[in-house]
Order: C-alpha cells, then sequence, then structure tokens
C-alpha cells in the first residue's frame, strides 16, 4: 500500500468533518458534547448522579434530535455531568497522580536497568486514553 493510499481515508474523514455533515461521527459526538455540557453547566456542584441511568433519564432534555447517546463520550464531561465539579476535580487529581506515578516507575525502571520501560510507557499511555 502507498503512503497516497494510506492518506486517502484520513483525506476524507477529515474533509467531512470540516464540510460538517450531518451524519458524521464527529458531528454525532460535537452534539453530544454540547448536550453534556450544558447538563454539566445545570448542575454544577451536585451533578445529575452517577450512572447510565441518571444519564438516559436527564440527557433527553439537553440532546439535539437524532443525536440518541449512552454517555458523554469523554471522560472529563463524564465526571463533570455526573458528579459535578467536585467529582471533575477528583477525577482530575486521581489521572495525574496515576501519570505521576508511572512517570516516577519509568524513571526508576530506567536507572535500575538501563532499559526502556515499555510496560510503564504503556500503562501511562492507557491511563491517558482513558482521561480523553
Amino acid at each position: 500500500m502507498t503512503l497516497s493510499g494510506l492518506l486517502e481515508p484520513l483525506q476524507v474523514r477529515l474533509l467531512s468533518a470540516l464540510a460538517g455533515r450531518g451524519d458524521s461521527s464527529i458531528n454525532f459526538r460535537i452534539n453530544v458534547w454540547m448536550a453534556a455540557w450544558r447538563m454539566a453547566q445545570d448542575y454544577p456542584w451536585t451533578g445529575i448522579g452517577p450512572g447510565q441511568d441518571a444519564f438516559n433519564r436527564i440527557y433527553p432534555l439537553y440532546q439535539q434530535p437524532l443525536f440518541n447517546a449512552l454517555s458523554a463520550y469523554s471522560m472529563p464531561l463524564e465526571l463533570a455531568v455526573e458528579l459535578g465539579v467536585a467529582g471533575l476535580l477528583a477525577g482530575i487529581a486521581i489521572f495525574c497522580h496515576a501519570l505521576r506515578q508511572g512517570l516516577r516507575q519509568l524513571k526508576t525502571s530506567v536507572e535500575e536497568t538501563g532499559e526502556r520501560g515499555w510496560s510503564q510507557i504503556s500503562a501511562m499511555a492507557a491511563v491517558a486514553g482513558l482521561g480523553a
């Protein structure tokens, strides 16, 4: 497969997102995120409560037509919507602590063995991916 063959799907995807097509998954997520942001603004201190049941009860009041969702599809927004500001801050603190511990383990591993700590790097990448 050539480089142009690899880049063409990416180009099509990017152009569909920029064209604002109503059926794109990017447009879907943006609409869900906007509704979740409004939910978080309306319930800043307590959130709506944890779990999919709470989200399914409240989300229809904020959703755009044709954009049914099971969750906010974003961990920070999910925390803000379900648990409010305190839950969001706690989630950020846990996320930062996990990454800090991973970096500390990586540094210790490299100093002790002289090898790269691929398992630590993989674990930190997984934590970072979950935090997105």
